[in-house]
């Protein structure tokens, strides 16, 4: 009985320690699939696109943003945030399609540190999504009500998606 209990108590922690390393942590992820109820009209999103699952964000002609994965520095689970890495994966049916991964950070009503990366530099192939980086080093002082924001910008007319978005701070 006692060595049933030992290996009950070990397999839970076992299984704990395997745990989702998408959030918590000073890690934030979004796959357009948590955001709410979309309906397939959803005027920034694409239905049965995703890579991960039914929904991604995209960037054309008309849609200049993709939905904001935000995030308040006050909220970090991380003492002294020095740097955010974001991650996303994007695709285009044309290799020549401009987009951007933006990080951007705000405070007190106004724009105080920004990074971007452009898609067409790593989309090789026409329907295939790839991952995209963009790393943001943080002021030393930073209010704790700074928003941080993550989104795909449109430089171009034709249609990038993008999905699997991600904030590490570390």
């Amino acid at each position: 009985m006692k060595l049933k209990i030992v290996f009950i108590i070990a397999t839970a922690f076992l299984l704990n320690s395997c745990g989702d390393k998408k959030s918590g942590d000073g890690i934030y992820f979004n796959d357009y699939e948590v955001l709410g109820n979309w309906t397939e009209n959803h005027p920034k999103l694409k239905y049965g696109l995703g890579k991960s699952g039914l929904y991604c964000g995209f960037t054309d002609s008309t849609v200049e943003y993709t939905e904001t994965l935000r995030l308040r520095i006050g909220d970090v689970k991380v003492e002294h945030p020095k740097f955010i890495t974001a991650t996303a994966w994007v695709m285009s049916n044309d290799i020549n399609s401009k987009s951007q991964l933006v990080i951007s950070v705000d405070s007190i009503g106004k724009n105080i540190a920004w990074s971007a990366n452009q898609s067409e530099k790593v989309i090789k192939s026409p329907g295939k999504w790839y991952q995209i980086k963009c790393t943001l080093p943080l002021p030393k002082q930073i209010n704790p009500d700074s928003k941080v924001n993550l989104f795909g910008w449109a430089n171009s007319k034709e249609r990038v998606y993008y999905d699997d978005m991600m904030l590490v701070v570390e």
